[in-house]
């Protein structure tokens, strides 16, 4: 950062990075601790759901999980700050509906070709292997 006196980086600029550095540290470390105990405490509590609609959503959720990940912030964006500033409504009707669209897309334009190529890639390695042994 560049100050108004044309230094690069102050002392105390560099001091807040550790600081912000070591507090990330310890809250991932308390998420992670907090998760063990949660599944520690609460783990044996869960059940299978019988519900067919629930897991039925639930497995399309899964499948296109990684597209909603990446698209859904963009989605949003462009719905609700660039389409429909005015309308709330209608701006995360479009950011549900666009992000579903891509996340659909994206799975089948580039998730799934590139889980079928590491599936290939790994039978041939394992017939290599089968063949060496």
């Amino acid at each position: 950062m560049i100050a108004s006196t044309g230094r690069v980086h102050a002392d105390s600029d560099i001091a807040n990075l550790d600081v912000l550095r070591t507090l990330a540290v310890c809250l991932v470390f308390i998420e992670h601790a907090a998760e063990m105990l949660r599944l520690r405490l609460f783990g044996n509590l869960v059940e299978q759901i019988t519900s067919r609609i629930v897991r039925s959503i639930s497995k399309h959720v899964a499948k296109y999980s990684y597209g909603i990940y990446v698209s859904h912030v963009p989605m949003l964006w462009l719905s609700c700050v660039v389409l429909f500033p005015h309308s709330v409504c209608l701006g995360v009707a479009l950011a549900l509906l666009s992000t579903g669209l891509v996340s659909a897309g994206l799975f089948y334009v580039l998730e799934n070709p590139a889980i079928q190529l590491g599936k290939r890639l790994t039978a041939t390695y394992r017939k290599k292997n089968v063949a060496v042994a």
